[in-house]
């Protein structure tokens, strides 16, 4: 039947099954799909990760010719969701309109060693192929890659040197984005002007008199400070290391690889002292993304 090949796919499947394992009871195939299915080659299923739905995988039917347009419609609660497809090991990256999801796993199965057409088949049937391929209803969220791109929130913020009674704490919004701390100067809200406080060359460092609070200062002569007391350990860890690595650098330069970006975030530009900018590996039009960077 199988190649070696496939067999050896097969034993070391290893995108993330534990997390495959977190998610809830994926949606099984009825006795009657899976007769459909086999009663002719050119016809399978593919698994889509939907949060939408109440078993969030649901395997959906459909044939070679079918479009990802097409699922998603079937998908649809109000609005119809982009699909998005992940290979393993890769970046998941937005499918077009008329790109064929069952076509695009057949190839890529058949790439791993998988050669016999009715084990392709019936690989496609079984809900854990998502550790080999997987389809996403709506953009997958990523943790990692919208920390990359931004770190935002409400916290009690202070400017100034500690020691100073003068410099109240008051509630602000604020963003950690490109090469730079932003703080609104209206509560809440970032409808008033934005205090921009560059960080290459600069500090972030602890503050042991306030719980959970980190010190974001500038570098040179004129340099300026901001504290911000966090709400919970976890935020704080979370800022202070993306912190660190911003005034860690030499050069003004952000790494936004692969982080599925369809658009420069708009945060993005406070960064004027911004010289390198790397977005391989993104969704950004070309044409879309040299209007942002000339604004």
């Amino acid at each position: 039947m199988g190649s070696a090949a496939s067999a050896s796919s097969l034993s070391t499947r290893s995108l993330d099954r534990k997390t495959l394992l977190r998610h809830k009871q994926p949606a099984q195939l009825q006795p009657s799909d899976r007769e459909w299915v086999r009663s002719d080659l050119r016809r399978g299923c593919v698994h889509v990760h939907d949060r939408r739905s109440a078993s969030c995988l649901r395997p959906v039917l459909c044939t070679l010719d079918t479009t990802a347009g097409e699922i998603a419609h079937r998908l649809s609660h109000d609005p119809t969701p982009t699909l998005y497809v992940q290979l393993h090991g890769e970046t998941a990256r937005r499918l077009e309109l008329d790109e064929k999801p069952l076509r695009i796993q057949k190839d890529y199965l058949f790439k791993l060693g998988f050669k016999d057409p009715w084990r392709v088949q019936e690989e496609g049937m079984d809900s854990e192929i998502g550790s080999l391929i997987r389809f996403y209803a709506g953009k997958p969220h990523s943790i990692e890659s919208s920390e990359r791109i931004q770190l935002s929130g409400s916290y009690n913020v202070r400017k100034g040197k500690m020691q100073l009674p003068v410099n109240r704490w008051t509630r602000r919004q604020v963003i950690l984005c490109g090469t730079c701390l932003i703080v609104s100067s209206v509560k809440d809200s970032q409808a008033g002007k934005m205090h921009v406080l560059p960080l290459i060359g600069g500090k972030v460092e602890e503050v042991r008199k306030q719980t959970h609070c980190l010190a974001f200062s500038s570098s040179g002569p004129q340099s300026q400070s901001y504290y911000v007391s966090f709400d919970s350990f976890t935020e704080h860890l979370r800022w202070q290391r993306q912190a660190a690595k911003m005034v860690s650098q030499r050069i003004s330069s952000v790494d936004l690889s692969c982080c599925s970006l369809e658009r420069l975030p708009p945060n993005l530009f406070y960064s004027q002292d911004l010289t390198h900018l790397n977005l391989k590996r993104n969704f950004l039009s070309a044409s879309r993304c040299l209007t942002d960077l000339q604004r």
